[in-house]
């Protein structure tokens, strides 16, 4: 397998204590304090930009043996303000096979493309929520999507 990806160019890898899961966001982008999510890394602020692309990962693992369906993964959709589904996928990490579920949302009146990830964690039968978005920190919803789906281990 290719799989996980080495960390490419301009990536840092981070780490989901609680969850135990490691994959790639941008350079650069900060973690804040927050005692809400497991791991929480945003672009830096720099008092202009109006939503900042971010990555955060639950605390919470789920228990499943297969990916989550998208019946199963969207009713996560109802935290993000706005959120409406763009389509479902599962996709093939290192961990196994997760759930993709691509969303928009309008926060603070900007469209921001986002992705919830289900991935299985190292811990059989228990996968991790990752929430991802692009906002306007550079990269698209793609790229930061891929790279973390292809450097999950």
């Amino acid at each position: 397998s290719d799989r996980p990806k080495a960390t490419p160019a301009g990536y840092q890898e981070i780490t989901a204590p609680t969850v135990g899961i490691t994959f790639a966001v941008p350079e650069g982008w900060q973690a804040p304090l927050d005692a809400t999510s497991d791991v929480y890394y945003k672009a830096p602020d720099d008092g202009f930009t109006p939503y900042l692309g971010n990555a955060n990962v639950s605390k919470t693992t789920i228990p499943a043996t297969k990916p989550l369906t998208e019946a199963e993964l969207s009713p996560a959709l109802t935290s993000i303000p706005g959120a409406t589904s763009t389509g479902y996928s599962t996709e093939q990490t290192a961990n196994g096979e997760a759930a993709v579920l691509n969303y928009t949302a309008n926060i603070g009146g900007q469209t921001i493309n986002g992705a919830l990830i289900a991935t299985p964690t190292k811990e059989k039968g228990k996968y991790a929520i990752i929430s991802v978005n692009a906002g306007s920190s550079g990269q698209s919803i793609d790229e930061l999507k891929t790279t973390i789906l292809e450097t999950i281990h």
